[in-house]
């Protein structure tokens, strides 16, 4: 998919409801930890290590368990190295996962005509109007936010689920009837056609003088 190219994603209302409040909660999970993270305390030494504690990012691996596969230790067998390299990227990787977010509500903004409230009130729509489908409208640079913060979003919500792998999820659907499995499925089918979608557009010229790929 070149620059010029648009990938059309066509969702219902009340699924862009649900996924305006799934993303609010998760910038406000991301800020909640920028906000309340130890500072990295000051080196004592100067040369790389005072370099280092510059960029402000924490040592430790996060606490909770959502945020630490969000942002795993890069060194699984280097608890010192895994900091350093904390030290360097964290911060940025924070800023760009929010600033994914939020170019995510931004395109359902748009989308809806309308601001998007965080919560879902079912009872407010009539069905008519929560399946009402209507366009977003991605170019790459959206596309690739998209993907990356429904793929955020999903880990956090397996995080909450306690699924890593394959045999987690089928012991923990066997396990519990938690509505979340559907959210969880929901996102790994919207993300799963979005990628699709960008590898079918880089692999082939677009049909149409206007370059669009459509996903629905």
């Amino acid at each position: 998919m070149s620059d010029s190219r648009a990938l059309i994603l066509t969702i219902t209302r009340l699924e862009a409801d649900y996924l305006a409040d799934l993303v609010g909660q998760f910038i406000s999970l991301l800020d909640e930890y920028s906000d309340e993270r130890a500072a990295p305390a000051a080196p004592s030494s100067a040369g790389a290590g005072a370099i280092a504690g510059a960029f402000g990012g924490a040592e430790d691996t996060p606490e909770d368990p959502a945020l630490a596969r969000l942002m795993p230790d890069a060194y699984a067998d280097d608890e010192e190295a895994s900091a350093e390299f904390r030290r360097h990227t964290e911060n940025e990787l924070l800023a760009r996962r929010i600033r994914d977010a939020r170019r995510v509500l931004g395109g359902l903004d748009m989308s809806l005509n309308e601001p998007v409230a965080g919560a879902v009130d079912a009872s407010a729509q009539t069905s008519a109007d929560a399946q009402a489908p209507f366009d977003v409208v991605l170019d790459r640079a959206s596309a690739e936010a998209w993907t990356r913060t429904l793929a955020a979003v999903r880990l956090v919500v397996a995080s909450r689920l306690g699924i890593e792998t394959e045999a987690d999820d089928e012991a923990a659907r066997a396990a519990d009837d938690d509505g979340r499995f559907g959210v969880y499925d929901w996102l790994g089918f919207r993300l799963d056609g979005i990628v699709q979608a960008l590898d079918d557009a880089d692999g082939e010229e677009p049909d149409d003088p206007d370059g669009v790929e459509t996903h629905r």
